[in-house]
């Protein structure tokens, strides 16, 4: 599909990383920002897609250029009633990863980011108690040797799901992130006591 292997010794850790930094984020915003920067270590191209009213409403982009850049996703709207994939990675919850050549489903959506279409897309939704709240859209981009990495999106997909879950608890209860316990650490030892003065 013209993608790039990913080595893992390249990637050694940044799964990791990624999650790490993700679980530290205090609000929704925060992590969804945060998310989208991450999918980027993963994937050439990456947007997130909220719902809304049960439209797909484009949120924010990584890696796009040229006359559709990063901000042209905020134009986009795939209203209910329209069939593509990442209606039915939505209404499925289930991930898909698939070429574009001879797949209408696909090119209903990327077409909308120029004349231009990648090899292979993925599309992993972003599910909420069991609610699809949006669907990260990745593919390697129209470049040669482009990357996207569908495993590792889809974990740090899971604990984005879980992170927003902890947040939304939090915000509820009335915790904020300055209201946590602070994480007891043990005294330090006392200096040793001088020995007495000889007789």
């Amino acid at each position: 599909l013209g993608l790039r292997a990913v080595s893992s010794s390249n990637h050694l850790g940044l799964p990791d990383a990624a999650l790490k930094e993700i679980s530290l984020q205090n609000n929704q915003v925060d992590i969804l920002t945060c998310y989208l920067d991450k999918a980027a270590q993963f994937a050439s191209r990456a947007a997130l897609f909220v719902v809304k009213a049960g439209n797909l409403v484009g949120w924010q982009a990584r890696g796009f250029e040229g006359d559709f850049g990063n901000a042209s996703i905020k134009t986009l709207v795939f209203p209910a009633d329209r069939d593509n994939f990442l209606r039915k990675v939505a209404d499925t919850r289930t991930a898909c990863n698939t070429a574009t050549a001879g797949n209408p489903a696909v090119m209903e959506v990327v077409s909308r980011f120029g004349p231009l279409a990648p090899d292979a897309v993925c599309a992993i939704p972003l599910v909420v108690r069991d609610k699809t709240v949006a669907v990260l859209y990745a593919d390697p981009g129209i470049v040669p040797n482009g990357l996207v990495d569908g495993h590792s999106l889809e974990i740090v997909t899971t604990v984005v799901s879980l992170t927003v879950e902890l947040s939304s608890a939090r915000a509820k209860l009335g915790i904020k992130p300055q209201d946590a316990p602070a994480r007891e650490t043990s005294p330090a030892p006392a200096p040793p006591s001088p020995p007495p003065p000889a007789a």
